[in-house]
């Protein structure tokens, strides 16, 4: 990492610690599996282009089945747990990035749309957790928010301690949560993610460093899809 390290560090977990994006772009399909429906192309794009919780849930109404945050957050633990002991695996570059950012005294936590039940899983399956402060997740935020608003970083830097954004890296892969984060006033640290290729050209232009931490044989990926 060319960056200069700061005192505080914010990672986000999904496609950037861990090669796990292709199990969260399956869940959507698996929840509407179950009440048997099938997207057609387009809605398939729409799934694979989501923003968080909040545009799939609105994509599901629009299919006619309606669903609350928590009922999705339920899903999302029993689906992605399973998938977090069994084979995810931690992007090959990780735990160098990790080690360096220790030695160097920075504090850590995780923001993640995971909830705590699969982010569990998924941390002390791959030896991640001790490198973390505290882990964050909508389930902590009223009204279940987000990375599409600052509320959530927002709490993160009290936890870290951190009194200014500009004093605090943030490492993520998904366009969204990096423009929101660039806003506030975070260094943030681009992560390359084969699920997030389509916004990768808006993502260079956001960051303050563009890294590819590797991919891990055997993941799920965007061409493996059919």
């Amino acid at each position: 990492m060319k960056t200069p390290i700061l005192p505080y560090a914010l990672f986000d977990m999904d496609g950037t610690l861990v090669d796990s994006m292709g199990y969260w772009r399956e869940m959507p399909l698996e929840y509407l599996a179950e009440v048997g429906i099938r997207p057609d192309a387009e809605g398939l794009q729409h799934l694979t282009s989501a923003r968080g919780y909040g545009e799939i849930i609105a994509y599901f109404a629009s299919l006619g089945i309606h669903t609350t945050l928590p009922e999705m957050l339920r899903f999302v633990a029993t689906h992605i747990a399973r998938h977090y002991a069994e084979e995810v695996q931690v992007k090959p570059g990780v735990p160098a990035l990790l080690e360096s950012l220790r030695a160097a005294g920075c504090r850590m936590g995780v923001v993640t749309l995971t909830p705590h039940a699969g982010t569990s899983v998924c941390l002390t399956k791959t030896g991640l957790a001790p490198y973390f402060d505290f882990v964050l997740t909508p389930e902590d935020m009223p009204g279940g928010g987000g990375k599409e608003e600052p509320g959530i970083f927002e709490e993160a830097l009290r936890r870290l301690g951190c009194e200014k954004p500009q004093d605090c890296l943030l490492f993520e892969d998904s366009y969204y949560s990096i423009a929101t984060a660039a806003k506030m006033g975070f260094c943030v640290i681009g992560v390359r993610d084969a699920w997030a290729a389509f916004e990768e050209e808006k993502i260079r232009t956001s960051v303050a460093e563009y890294l590819d931490l590797g991919k891990v044989p055997g993941a799920p990926h965007p061409e493996d899809v059919r």
